[in-house]
């Protein structure tokens, strides 16, 4: 694929996991957040500590067994929503999470992650599920890249969509 493709989708170079039996690193592990931090602070100057948080009632929706909740941070027109499923029955079953931004110039991003128990005491480990991204020009990719680099200290492999 050629740098023209403005959607990607990332497939190699993926953040680490941390071992689930450990306390310590599971809290010293850099999940999502941590990676939003670094690219708001890059592309918006905005950190996230600073954003206004907001529960989205229209995406709020119990079916069945799993109950969906969204809370979005915005401040001034940049800002990301996550989105939370899980089950209300069990604590089992992983809570799927998508996180999108919006109102980055150049740059949206919708990561599919989870959590999984790890432990005792509420304990809970990021995992990796799909990553996709939005770049408008080369320049915009590259400097995403290199805020994956420095975050996950692995190298983002991307493939156009």
């Amino acid at each position: 694929m050629t740098e023209a493709h403005s959607q990607w989708l990332l497939t190699g170079g993926l953040p680490p996991e941390p071992d689930a039996g450990s306390w310590d690193e599971i809290g010293s592990m850099p999940g999502p957040l941590s990676l939003l931090e670094a690219i708001f602070l890059e592309y918006s100057g905005v950190s996230l500590n600073d954003m206004p948080r907001r529960e989205d009632e229209a995406a709020a929706a119990l079916e069945g067994d799993w109950q969906t909740r969204a809370f979005i941070w915005q401040k001034d027109v940049a800002g990301y929503r996550i989105t939370e499923r899980k089950c209300i029955e069990t604590t089992a079953l992983q809570p799927d999470i998508l996180l999108e931004t919006f109102g980055l110039p150049g740059l949206q991003i919708h990561w599919q992650y989870s959590l999984a128990l790890a432990g005792q005491l509420g304990h809970v480990a990021f995992r990796h599920g799909q990553l996709t991204a939005r770049f408008d020009g080369p320049e915009i990719k590259s400097g995403f890249e290199a805020i994956w680099l420095r975050v996950y200290d692995t190298a983002p492999i991307f493939e156009g969509l």
